[in-house]
């Protein structure tokens, strides 16, 4: 069966915003010093990442096992660079390190009506797992085994693959590269590598590779879910339509379904998205995404009352607080269908999800009112 897209990449592509639940000793001492930081969610985070430092692995914590993931609180300020660093979750053996490391972080600032202000969220980073096992065996045991059959690309295939399992994208790809190059007609390690590349954002890296597992075998939908996703996240719509159609006909998922609908939509071909969206909805009617990208098709194309159920479809469905975006676009359609009071009640909900959307929907909603003052 085929693996889709983790939910968070494909929420960023078809256009769905995940709000960062945020702590709240910092942001009540933020409070305290100047305006309230607005909210960003870790994929804005990750989208907005300017300057990296790796946190440390210290010998200690190697030494006893420790890994898995360390979640931190960033406060970050207005010229996009991190103030303060709380550790959330995670070993404490390794949780200083990454607060420690965070403080080197730097991102582009988040605007309010272009103005620069402070922001705070979640970050996550992953330590190596060392006691998880793959298939039975540690990622120690997977680099003896390497170490001791170096010319075998299966063994570089699993502890590539054991790499990418835990969120150690540069290490896989420096085995899965070295599968390919000792077995060049492994489509399988050149998905892999082409997924990976896509972790890291070497989206050109990731077509050419993601490209290579095709021609090795055609039948491999996943190379073309990837594909897809791959060319989508570089503007590339008509060439994710290709991609993505031709690994539906050799297995109908609704992920695909809806990408191929986002892909349609960016070429304004409208009537093909809403139809995509529909196929994907068959298969997996309570999707949230599936049902915000087909809201978004009505809202465009004027189609107010679809557009309404669609989006409060996608709410009802929504898996936690990721909504504001939703809400945002539902509230549009309100004043499209010429409903500004149910407009007003998206307006006090994003208030408290989202300031800055709810600033913009406030703006929206005086403009709709405006021909009626006049005609008072």
């Amino acid at each position: 069966m085929m693996h889709t897209a983790p939910t968070s990449i494909l929420k960023l592509m078809l256009g769905a915003i995940v709000v960062c639940c945020v702590c709240l000793p910092i942001s009540i001492r933020a409070q305290k010093s100047g305006r309230e930081p607005v909210f960003r969610s870790e994929d804005e985070l990750m989208r907005t990442l300017l300057r990296w430092r790796r946190p440390v692995y210290p010998d200690a914590a190697r030494a006893a096992g420790a890994g898995g993931p360390v979640v931190v609180e960033l406060l970050i300020d207005e010229a996009g660079n991190v103030i303060k660093a709380r550790p959330l979750s995670g070993d404490p053996l390794l949780q200083p390190e990454v607060a420690r490391a965070a403080l080197g972080w730097k991102f582009t600032p988040a605007r309010v009506g272009g103005t620069p202000v402070r922001a705070t969220g979640h970050f996550t980073y992953n330590y190596p797992d060392v006691v998880r096992r793959f298939d039975g065996k540690t990622i120690a045991q997977l680099e003896l085994n390497v170490k001791n059959d170096p010319g075998s690309a299966q063994a570089e295939y699993d502890l590539g693959y054991a790499y990418f399992k835990s969120s150690q994208f540069p290490q896989a790809i420096e085995h899965l590269s070295r599968a390919t190059a000792i077995d060049t007609k492994n489509a399988t390690a050149y998905l892999k590598l082409g997924q990976t590349f896509m972790h890291t954002e070497d989206y050109p890296e990731a077509i050419q590779v993601l490209q290579q597992a095709i021609q090795i075998d055609p039948s491999l939908a996943e190379a073309f879910h990837a594909l897809g996703i791959a060319y989508i996240l570089t503007g590339q719509y008509k060439e994710a339509v290709v991609a993505l159609r031709r690994g539906l006909e050799i297995e109908p998922v609704a992920d695909s379904y809806f990408l191929l609908g986002k892909s349609y939509f960016k070429l304004e071909r409208y009537a093909d998205a809403a139809e995509a969206y529909r196929q994907g909805l068959a298969k997996h009617p309570d999707s949230d995404i599936g049902h915000f990208g087909l809201g978004e098709v009505y809202l465009t194309i004027e189609k107010f009352r679809e557009a309404i159920a669609e989006f409060q479809a996608a709410i009802r469905y929504s898996d936690g607080p990721g909504i504001s975006n939703t809400h945002y676009y539902l509230a549009l359609a309100f004043l499209g269908n010429g409903d500004t009071r149910s407009a007003e009640k998206e307006y006090q909900l994003l208030r408290v999800l989202n300031a800055p959307l709810a600033e913009q929907l406030r703006i929206e909603i005086e403009r709709a009112s405006r021909p009626n003052k006049q005609s008072g």
